[in-house]
């Protein structure tokens, strides 16, 4: 146990309600709605971090705690991850890592684009915990990832480099980074 939670696989962190504050969902137009209130003492497991909205931690199941003076993140201890890591990785989130390798070897998909596609109700309907491992434990150079799909677009669809990065970085399209997708507009 760690606190009043099980440390699980895939988990980053936890947060700790301090004060009453809302649990949050992403709406389509990017504001947040408000699923429920979150009561002081209750712990929830973190499987994810963004940093729009000032940030955010996903807490599973598209659902997300605002980063803010009412709650308290904190990591697990190297001991604490040692003995989890230590203990046996469930069947499913093996098969979300292959699946995660897939998706990059053969689509050269970006981190954002392959935990999608991993937890989507019509892509592979993974647990957010079992693809959140699988992106963890994911050994890929995203930039080359980026570059790859940039050569894609550029060869098969002869676009611009302004519209490559476009599709690269947008959330409808590849969802890599800035970063990544300049790396790939600077080495084609």
């Amino acid at each position: 146990m760690w606190g009043k939670t099980e440390l699980k696989i895939g988990q980053i962190g936890k947060v700790t309600i301090l004060s009453n504050t809302n649990l949050v969902k992403i709406a389509s137009n990017g504001s947040l709605t408000t699923v429920r209130t979150l009561k002081k003492g209750e712990e929830y497991r973190v499987y994810s971090y963004k940093s729009n909205h000032g940030g955010l931690y996903g807490v599973g199941g598209g659902s997300f705690v605002q980063k803010n003076t009412k709650v308290k993140y904190e990591t697990p201890s190297k001991a604490k991850l040692a003995l989890l890591k230590a203990q046996s990785v469930p069947r499913e989130y093996t098969a979300a890592l292959k699946t995660a390798e897939l998706y990059s070897d053969m689509m050269h998909m970006s981190k954002a684009g392959i935990y999608d596609q991993l937890v989507s109700e019509y892509g592979e309907k993974f647990p957010p915990a079992a693809a959140q491992y699988a992106i963890n434990n994911l050994k890929v150079d995203w930039k080359q990832n980026a570059l790859k799909s940039a050569q894609s677009y550029a060869e098969l669809m002869n676009m611009s480099d302004a519209d490559i990065y476009e599709q690269l970085t947008s959330e409808y399209g590849e969802k890599f980074t800035e970063a990544e997708a300049q790396y790939a507009i600077d080495h084609l």
